[in-house]
């Protein structure tokens, strides 16, 4: 009898967990595409559709046709130490876009590839094209510069040798190692041989990617089994931003892809659970990369700010699922309305008046941009695009970065200037002012004048 009530009392604790587990649909969720949460979320649906996260990557063909670019001509490029080079564009007879390279050492051994995806839709971040060689994708090495309305050299060294003659891009470089990892949604890896092959559930960023796995909110919608991002632990809301934003985050513990995996058991990140787990940023996994991020990245350098201190978060100011300003942003900020939705409570903010005080200029943010707080407070990040300057990679304020939301002043633009004059730093001032730019005596212009009206 005693053994009866044993085995009993085994099989319901069995029969309890695993009841549990299906219960919870964690173990058991599986990603299904954002397609299937459009039938209950069709507004949110739409409104994504329009956002940048839909249209961070893109096929390319014949009747979906998402290149900005001025798609035509010769191209003359140069990158560091890479001789100039030859890029032809042309359009094949299906409407294909086709980037020929031209080995420099011997020009009848060019290469035609036809781009296959396009990344980026334009505004402050421009577009880069990829071709497939095998069962991988990689970047061609040209980038349209939006602002510029310019083809720039991308990634250069993985297509040409140091003498200028044409190689084959390295695998560890193709888009499944370097960007899939966040770009992509449902992402599965399984290694054949030297290489890494890739699935997914969405081409971009999708539902699944901020909400987790679906499946099982798909068969019981009124059941808790989908993540909330605000709904968790602060740092653990953030962190759902930062598996793709930490833009220098690597998997876990070797690094070997560009993004939140943990490679050791060969899963993603998802929703909800500790990104140090599958992330590390300068070389050492934490309960956070927030902490632990570059200072040149710009998105996360809010681990030091006071937005960190009082608990803002990303989508406070962020429509994650898209909208019509620019960033994704709920309230333009052309009126200043972003900023002082809070901001307004503090009294040194709370009228134009005050706010003029603060700014020692008039108040005119939506005409000429003064006293509008983003003109001076900007977030310097690789996606705010500057026109390229003496062979100068696109960067965020010209390469100087000051941390969140903080103000770059005409002191760092100087001493910038001073250690390498050939890639000149905007600052918050000569974005309007042009004449405190350009030269060493520009810039220490500037700098009296930022003394002479803030004492400092």
């Amino acid at each position: 009898m005693k053994g009866d009530h044993t085995v009993r009392a085994l099989n319901w604790m069995i029969l309890a967990a695993l009841t549990f587990l299906s219960s919870s649909g964690m173990a058991e969720s599986r990603f299904v595409g954002a397609e299937k949460c459009m039938s209950c979320h069709r507004d949110i649906y739409k409104t994504w559709q329009e956002s940048t996260h839909y249209r961070a990557v893109q096929e390319v063909t014949p009747t979906h046709n998402g290149v900005i670019a001025q798609w035509k001509g010769v191209l003359k490029l140069k990158s560091g130490n890479i001789p100039e080079e030859t890029i032809k564009l042309d359009r094949g007879p299906d409407g294909e876009f086709l980037v020929t390279l031209v080995d420099i050492k011997d020009p009848a051994k060019g290469t035609t590839y036809k781009v296959l995806r396009s990344q980026g839709a334009g505004s402050m971040k421009g577009q880069n094209y990829y071709t497939k060689i095998g069962d991988n994708y990689y970047l061609l090495p040209i980038y349209w510069e939006t602002i510029s309305s310019k083809f720039t050299p991308a990634s250069f060294d993985m297509w040409y040798n140091d003498d200028g003659s044409l190689k084959q891009p390295p695998v560890e470089r193709s888009w499944e190692m370097t960007c899939a990892g966040c770009h992509q949604t449902g992402l599965e890896y399984k290694k054949v041989q030297d290489r890494y092959e890739a699935t997914y559930t969405d081409l971009s960023i999708g539902c699944e990617k901020c909400h987790g796995p679906g499946s099982e909110h798909v068969k019981s919608p009124s059941a808790k089994n989908i993540v909330n991002p605000r709904e968790l632990d602060y740092e653990r809301g953030l962190d759902v931003c930062n598996q793709c934003h930490a833009t220098q985050g690597r998997s876990v513990p070797k690094g070997i892809f560009r993004g939140a995996w943990n490679e050791e058991k060969n899963v993603g990140f998802k929703p909800g659970e500790v990104l140090g787990d599958y992330m590390q940023s300068g070389g050492m996994p934490g309960s956070s990369v927030m902490s632990k991020l570059s200072a040149r990245d710009g998105y996360h350098s809010l681990a030091a700010s006071k937005h960190y201190e009082a608990k803002t978060s990303c989508f406070d100011c962020h429509n994650p699922h898209g909208g019509p300003v620019t960033a994704n942003l709920k309230r333009g900020d052309m009126d200043n309305s972003l900023c002082l939705y809070c901001h307004a409570t503090e009294a040194k903010f709370a009228t134009p008046e005050a706010i003029m005080k603060h700014t020692k200029h008039s108040y005119d943010p939506d005409m000429k941009g003064t006293s509008r707080c983003t003109s001076c407070h900007t977030v310097q990040s690789r996606r705010m695009r500057t026109p390229s300057v003496n062979g100068m990679p696109p960067g965020g304020m010209g390469g100087m970065m000051v941390g969140f939301l903080a103000v770059s002043k005409p002191q760092q633009s100087l001493e910038a200037y001073k250690a390498n004059p050939k890639t000149p730093s905007t600052n918050a001032c000569n974005k309007c002012h042009k004449e405190w730019g350009g030269d060493e005596e520009g810039y220490r212009k500037g700098v009296e004048a930022y003394k002479t009206l803030f004492g400092e």
